[in-house]
């Protein structure tokens, strides 16, 4: 699995740049209070990035200690296609939040502070959440040129290379075994059929 790249999070943060202004400018044109990100989600977004730093740390000591067998691989997997996500969700909602901000800064009437502030806590909740799935994302990753790893992995390689070379040769000591039989009647046939002194049909 690809670690996520700077393109795809600066995409999906134009994303909900976009969706955060278009939301706001619909809201104020049907003429509804326009959406303004809560303390909480800033909150919730940290949190989630540290309990996802939290997550990857056994996996990390693992590979630092170098005794990747003690770690269940389904469980390095499963934490790094949540950080992955993480850092996508967390992208979008940090976008979302600038999108906000520009709308009310946009304003003829000058917004409230509070708004303002409430969403740049919501960009900042999701750079937090952005960075710790990003950390965990990393701890979670081999990597290149680690000789353990690579080592595993060679290991592997070669047992199972050796497993295949022991069906071989045993199929061929099956059919070793089979062809003295086969060369006897076979050798038996010819001289009962060219051997003059042999048996005749």
């Amino acid at each position: 699995m690809k670690r996520t790249g700077p393109v795809s999070l600066l995409v999906l943060a134009v994303i909900g740049l976009a969706a955060g202004i278009m939301l706001d400018t619909g809201l104020a044109a049907a003429g509804r209070p326009v959406f303004v990100p809560p303390i909480t989600l800033a909150v919730a977004l940290a949190l989630i990035g540290a309990v996802l730093v939290a997550l990857a740390r056994p996996v990390r000591k693992a590979v630092k200690a170098r005794t990747l067998n003690a770690i269940d691989p389904f469980y390095a997997i499963r934490v790094l296609v949540l950080a992955k996500a993480s850092s996508l969700a967390g992208s979008l909602i940090g976008g979302f939040g600038i999108g906000v901000i520009v709308y009310l800064l946009s304003r003829s009437v000058v917004a409230a502070g509070g708004a303002v502030l409430l969403s740049a806590a919501s960009v900042v909740g999701g750079a937090a959440l952005v960075t710790g799935a990003l950390i965990a994302e990393r701890m979670c990753s081999l990597p290149p040129g680690d000789e353990h790893g690579d080592g595993d992995s060679n290991a592997e390689k070669d047992a199972a290379r050796r497993a295949g070379r022991e069906r071989e040769e045993d199929g061929r000591n099956d059919r070793r075994a089979g062809d003295p039989q086969d060369r006897s009647d076979s050798w038996s046939g010819r001289v009962g059929r060219d051997d003059p002194f042999g048996p005749r049909r």
